[in-house]
């Protein structure tokens, strides 16, 4: 699932919930059960080739070869960070706080994937074996089909908090 969905469905939970803290927990959460829906991911096929090769550290990823997947990733997230701040117009701290720890409990988990490429450890491997064995099997192929799934977990969860 693309970071822009997770963001999305991270501010959605966020904004029903009590306190940054919370948000970040549930959104967290919520970004396993949205990776559990059959979805479409675009390629990042570059970097996924350095993961699989076996090589870490830092400089093994930031490269010219890599730059064009991370450049999606960076675009990706900045349209889920605008996209959810546009949809949720917050006014004060206290709002922003909440969406930012939405926001950011929605994408961590595909982040900690990223970081356990560069610095392998136990505990960013446990996090990788459990995102994967939640992770939906089926591979849905671009538009419409792909897209759909997101869409319409967006607008599900944008219809409950702004029509209940």
């Amino acid at each position: 699932m693309i970071l822009l969905t997770h963001a999305v469905i991270g501010s959605v939970v966020a904004s029903a919930s009590p306190n940054p803290l919370a948000a970040f927990f549930f959104a967290w959460i919520g970004h396993y059960c949205a990776d559990a829906v059959p979805h479409w991911d675009y390629s990042i096929k570059n970097l996924m080739a350095k993961a699989e090769s076996g090589k870490s550290g830092l400089s093994a990823y930031i490269n010219k070869n890599t730059a064009t997947d991370l450049l999606k990733i960076t675009a990706d997230f900045a349209g889920g960070v605008f996209l959810t701040f546009s949809l949720f117009s917050p006014t004060g701290s206290a709002e922003i706080f909440l969406l930012a720890g939405g926001v950011i409990g929605g994408v961590l988990p595909d982040f900690l994937l990223f970081l356990e490429w560069i610095f392998p450890n136990p505990i960013f491997r446990r996090l990788e074996k459990f995102h994967a064995s939640i992770h939906s099997k089926i591979k849905m192929a671009g538009f419409p089909l792909g897209w759909a799934t997101q869409i319409f977990l967006i607008a599900a969860g944008l219809t409950i908090i702004f029509f209940r």
